[in-house]
């Protein structure tokens, strides 16, 4: 066989499909989107808003022994500038969940509340902006909020059992170490018994802190299948969120630091949109002569208060962004499901259309003849 030349070779041209072959870009760079809108800096605002007021409320009902520290004081001023108060917040909790050995009654039902209280709040709330997030990255549309609400609100036993399952398997994990506890008081004897029995259970530590790690790293994941998954349940929620994690620990490490980079340029982005029109606003106010009375020094400051918590406002709606963006990617690396298979709500224009007759009437011209 006679060889051809190079030169009068016919090469077919190959192109790459960035789409198909980088489909994880658009979820990845497209999280800022959905997380810098006003209607989800507000809907993030007032989900901060009740958070610390279920924080205060419960200590209200229950008066816990030991008091949370609520205050920044112990932080510097330049910190507790740039760090939304819920956070510090988050932080007395934990350090009051850390008083694991002084727990009564009182402090047990304290963070009991508590835990449910932001339990429903962050997922209903911030369920509501998963499921936006997960409509826009996957379906690259923009969702309706009535739709949004539908499904969320109609699925908020589904957001706190799977929660609970966490919590009721800890608790079960942990009676056998509470009658240990108990026998351990039982003079010496009881002492080494329940010591020796402690160390043999030794194991169940990976079990106990699976389900520990499981209900902290994989709640957002959790909120996102119960929103995105057809007829999801919290069963569904709490299987899917613990399969794509620990199946993928890795790519979900890579997916949440890439994400953070992407979130500090989204934090940027809104800090000096907010800054500067505020402060044009606030100047042009104060020009005009409402500096010379000082009734309008309280709606200044409230304005100031309403800039700066509208700035943490924007880290929880870009957590949510962004659990919507790992959630897809994660979905589709490990059950090979396209991105934009999302649940909907069923249009009731279907439900209204005729029925398709089995025979076509005649057609007129024969209906003619024959009369």
């Amino acid at each position: 066989m006679e060889e051809v030349p190079f030169e009068d070779r016919d090469v077919p041209r190959v192109e790459i499909d960035w789409e198909r072959s980088a489909w994880w870009w658009y979820p990845v760079t497209r999280a800022i989107a959905p997380a810098v809108r006003m209607n989800a800096l507000a809907v993030s605002l007032i989900a901060l808003l009740l958070s610390m007021a279920g924080l205060q409320l419960g200590e209200r009902l229950f008066s816990p022994a030991w008091q949370p520290n609520w205050t920044v004081d112990s932080l510097s001023a330049a910190t507790a500038t740039y760090t939304p108060r819920i956070v510090h917040w988050g932080v007395a909790l934990l350090q009051s969940l850390l008083s694991f050995e002084r727990m009564g009654w009182r402090e047990l039902g304290f963070l009991t509340f508590e835990l449910l209280w932001l339990t429903m709040t962050f997922a209903l709330l911030g369920g509501v902006l998963a499921r936006r997030s997960l409509v826009e990255l996957g379906q690259r549309t923009v969702s309706a909020w009535g739709e949004a609400l539908n499904i969320v609100f109609s699925r908020w036993q589904s957001y706190l059992w799977s929660m609970g399952m966490h919590f009721v398997a800890v608790a079960g994990l942990l009676v056998p170490f509470y009658i240990l506890g108990l026998l351990s008081r039982l003079g010496s004897l009881g002492a080494i018994l329940s010591g020796v029995l402690l160390l043999l259970s030794y194991p169940l530590v990976f079990a106990i802190g699976r389900f520990v790690l499981s209900a902290i790293v994989c709640f957002p994941l959790s909120v996102c299948a119960i929103a995105a998954e057809k007829k999801a349940d919290a069963f569904e929620g709490f299987s899917r969120s613990n399969a794509y994690f620990f199946q993928r620990p890795l790519l979900t490490a890579l997916l949440a630091a890439c994400l953070l980079l992407v979130g500090m340029v989204g934090e940027l982005l809104v800090f000096w949109t907010i800054t500067s029109g505020w402060w044009l606003m606030r100047g042009t106010y104060l020009i005009a002569g409402a500096s010379v009375q000082p009734a309008a020094g309280s709606y200044v400051a409230a304005g100031n208060w309403l800039s700066e918590n509208l700035l943490a406002a924007y880290w929880f709606s870009f957590l949510w962004s962004a659990a919507a963006a790992i959630y897809l990617i994660l979905r589709k690396s490990v059950d090979s499901v396209e991105l934009d298979e999302l649940d909907s709500v069923e249009s009731s224009v279907q439900v209204s259309l005729p029925d398709i007759p089995s025979t076509p009437p005649p057609p007129a011209t024969q209906t003619a003849e024959t009369e």
